[in-house]
């Protein structure tokens, strides 16, 4: 398994919950994908089948349906739902912020993390990465000499000049000698004259007015922009160097997913307004989503191997600390039906064929957010203890959103308990890691 896992206990709920760690969206979905691909036919994979037929089936045949089952606009069939990624509905959300908003403005709150962030070190050595804003900020064009009768640009440069013949003369044919007073004196191989070195460009001035002539032919030069650009500024490559440091921090879990028949895009839609409005408050946000469903007829306990009623949690992050904030792809994970209904329904089955579960048809239901969060936040906490003892984690979704309304109330309740809750739950890990 590309991830972890954890046992959490879940008081009085069910008897046994593993909580399973994946890093990523992407590692959750490869990891059950590999799942269905190496089972073998049976029950498990024919209740795979149907599901995906009848799932593409009302998509062809009934937009209404379709609409109201896979959230609006539905995907056009089953390989379409495959593609998605981003959610298709941002007028939505756009309209439902502006409603969440005022309660949203109650969310200002002391919560950081230790979080690891690179820190860029500027250096005038030509290694590490280049700036280009660096670069910029001092840019300036390059000039030099072009020689029109020699179609190229010529390079300021000291040069052999013979006194006698009035000519440049190639280094080869000029010997060096001490002089009577320690230094250097040139000379011809051939006859021994005199020969000095000077500028291959001269530069004379008249009128306040530069004329540049080259001194091998006496041609003149132009003094232009060579095409390239240079910089003032020396550092413009830097290294990343690991630094962790406290910011403004909030942890954000989402428990995505609803009972058959209720709309699964009011969790998003909150979960996703959180999010925005914390981060232009100039917070850092670490999005967990959590997907968990109970099953009545029984789950098998991993450490004893029987079977009992409970559930099972898997869980990632969709957003790093560090990360930028995609809108687009966090509804469609949280808000958009397709994913849960399609894909997710497909894990759903794979993960009870891997742990060997009586097969539930009906692929089991939702919790309650309070269960939840009795169960993740204080094995979450006692996790990630070091960075996150002072951040706060906010729980929404869950069995108990089936309006907008619900999602109102939830996040209104939710801001009322979130610092006792956390308070509570450091102190239940602190006294057991003491």
């Amino acid at each position: 398994m590309n991830g972890s896992e954890i046992l959490a206990s879940s008081g009085t709920h069910f008897s046994c919950c593993p909580i399973r760690i994946f890093p990523s969206l992407v590692s959750y979905e490869n990891y059950y994908q590999k799942v269905i691909k190496n089972m073998p036919e049976g029950e498990f994979k024919r209740l795979i089948r149907k599901y995906d037929e009848n799932a593409d089936e009302l998509m062809r045949n009934s937009r209404e349906a379709a609409d109201m089952n896979f959230s609006f606009p539905a995907p056009l069939n089953l390989e379409d739902a495959f593609k998605r990624t981003e959610y298709k509905n941002f007028p939505l959300f756009i309209d439902r912020y502006a409603e969440l908003l005022p309660i949203l403005e109650q969310l200002d709150v002391e919560s950081t993390a230790i979080v690891e962030k690179p820190k860029m070190v500027f250096t005038d050595k030509e290694f590490g990465m280049f700036s280009m804003d660096r670069f910029m900020m001092g840019i300036y064009p390059i000039m030099a000499f072009w020689s029109e009768s020699n179609k190229e640009f010529i390079q300021p440069k000291m040069v052999y000049y013979s006194l006698k013949y009035k000519k440049v003369v190639p280094s080869e044919d000029v010997i060096k000698e001490e002089s009577d007073n320690g230094g250097l004196i040139f000379k011809l191989k051939k006859d021994k004259s005199e020969v000095v070195q000077k500028q291959n460009i001269v530069t004379t001035e008249k009128d306040g007015a530069k004329k540049y002539t080259l001194l091998s032919d006496g041609s003149k030069l132009d003094y232009k922009h060579n095409g390239k650009y240079g910089t003032k500024n020396k550092k413009v490559y830097y290294v990343k160097l690991p630094s962790k440091m406290p910011y403004k921090s909030v942890r954000l879990f989402v428990q995505i997913g609803n009972n058959a028949g209720k709309d699964t895009v009011n969790t998003g839609i909150l979960a996703s307004a959180i999010a925005k409005y914390l981060e232009s408050l100039g917070f850092a946000i670490r999005i967990t989503i959590v997907i968990n469903n109970k099953f009545q007829d029984g789950r098998t306990n991993p450490k004893t191997g029987t079977k009992s009623a409970g559930y099972r949690c898997n869980i990632f992050d969709v957003k790093k600390y560090t990360d930028t904030l995609d809108l687009s792809s966090l509804l469609y994970t949280t808000a958009d039906s397709s994913f849960f209904r399609v894909k997710h329904f497909r894990y759903n089955i794979a993960e009870q064929f891997y742990f060997y579960d009586t097969l539930d048809s009906e692929l089991g239901g939702t919790v309650s957010l309070s269960t939840t969060k009795e169960m993740l936040i204080d094995a979450m906490k006692r996790k990630d203890l070091e960075c996150e003892e002072d951040t706060l984690y906010y729980f929404v979704g869950g069995s108990g959103i089936q309006s907008f309304d619900d999602a109102k109330a939830q996040i209104t309740q939710t801001i009322r308990e979130v610092n006792e809750d956390n308070r509570r739950a450091l102190e239940r890990v602190k006294s057991i890691t003491l």
